[in-house]
């Protein structure tokens, strides 16, 4: 899973975000395994440096939130292709 945006001023670590994102994005809790990869983004066009951090994930618990269709980061057809 993705997050949309970079670390906040509230988070104490990456982990943390982790976490707290994917239970606002999905609805369910998880615990944080090992770091699998990581991934240097340098953006000449804005002249910034991003840092993309990779994590097994297990154990999910909750209630997963559903995805209203009008809002979907794509179109019904093509959801039914991604696994």
């Amino acid at each position: 899973m993705r997050t949309g945006s970079g670390l906040e001023p509230e988070d104490a670590s990456v982990i943390e975000r982790l976490r707290r994102e994917f239970l606002e994005e999905t609805g369910l809790s998880i615990e944080v395994g090992a770091l699998l990869y990581v991934r240097e983004c340098p953006l000449v066009e804005t002249d910034t440096h991003g840092i993309k951090f990779y994590f097994a994930v297990h154990s999910p618990r909750g209630e997963v939130n559903h995805i209203d269709r009008q809002h979907a980061p794509f179109g019904a057809d093509e959801r039914r292709h991604v696994r």
